[in-house]
């Protein structure tokens, strides 16, 4: 119903509003001869005029629901379903918090790392409740959400959850070990020039550095950053940011 409710009267006015060349960034990125760059971004943006954009606050649109003693569940019925799906969401962070790379590296720990995390060995490999389980810290200049989702037969669904829970708990109140931290940082830094290949995805990287925020050095010490993240760090972080506030189940109900 909203989207049928939208005119293109909307999409103009959207258009008006927040299109601007000093709403925007520009990138070019490769073997860029500047001299004959400029004419041609001249030819095709000179036109384009500035005006005024309304501000936008860091403050977000409405607060996130309160903690409290019981977890809410949400458990929508899929009669036809023969495996459940489960989400657990909670707070995140902000990309530009201090104790973001402690949380990039606790979460792989715990359920970011695919089949090296806490959960995959436990759910999956010792208990063979589900193929996958995974969680997720959403970092932007906002915050976005943590979520921890898996899948499972419906009758598996409250000893799956249980497991999960279990892990995020165990990890909240003792962080990751030494080993565990060691094996995050070896992967995230390993790989993190997989990510800046090509001259678009550096261009990429510096772009969204700015949008969320973040300092110019973030891009070029974002390794070292992670590497002096110490053990103590990580928990503390976990014990922070480990924080699921709602449930989410779709499966037959009858089962789950």
């Amino acid at each position: 119903r909203s989207i049928e409710a939208i005119q293109r009267a909307d999409l103009v006015a959207f258009r008006d509003t927040w299109f601007a060349p000093n709403n925007a960034i520009l990138a070019v990125s490769g073997d860029v001869d500047e001299r004959a760059l400029k004419p041609m971004l001249q030819k095709s943006f000179g036109a384009w005029k500035k005006h005024t954009v309304p501000p936008v606050t860091d403050t977000p649109a409405r607060p996130l629901p309160q903690p409290t003693k019981a977890l809410p569940v949400r458990l929508v019925d899929k009669p036809d379903a023969t495996q459940s799906s489960v989400l657990i969401v909670g707070p995140g962070i902000r990309h530009a918090d201090p104790s973001f790379y402690a949380v990039r590296l606790m979460n792989y720990s715990l359920g970011g790392g695919a089949f090296s995390s806490r959960l995959m060995k436990v759910v999956r490999s010792d208990n063979g409740k589900t193929y996958g389980v995974r969680t997720s810290f959403a970092a932007g200049r906002e915050a976005g959400p943590f979520q921890a989702s898996t899948f499972t037969r419906n009758a598996e669904t409250t000893a799956t959850l249980k497991l999960v829970l279990d892990e995020i708990a165990k990890m909240r109140k003792g962080g990751p070990t030494e080993e565990e931290l060691k094996a995050a940082k070896n992967n995230l830094i390993g790989g993190y020039g997989l990510r800046l290949e090509t001259g678009s995805d550096l261009a990429g990287e510096l772009i969204g550095a700015e949008i969320d925020g973040l300092d110019s050095k973030y891009v070029v010490e974002y390794p070292a950053r992670l590497d002096a993240v110490t053990v103590e760090e990580a928990a503390a972080a976990a014990a922070q940011h480990l924080d699921p506030r709602a449930l989410v189940i779709v499966g037959k109900a009858a089962e789950v």
